[in-house]
């Protein structure tokens, strides 16, 4: 029963880990990408304007 558990929570935070490794991946080109899509769309209003 224990031993269920703890290959149950053990599996879950290997995942978890991996999410976590996913997600900063993400917020750490999250600025790179946001700021590539400010100078796109800013350059498109700065265009038309």
């Amino acid at each position: 029963m224990t031993q269920m558990v703890l290959n149950n929570g053990w599996r879950a935070s290997k995942e978890f880990s991996e999410l976590c490794v996913v997600w900063m991946s993400i917020g750490c080109n999250w600025e790179a990408t946001f700021s590539m899509m400010k100078l796109i769309t800013g350059g498109g209003t700065q265009s038309k304007d």
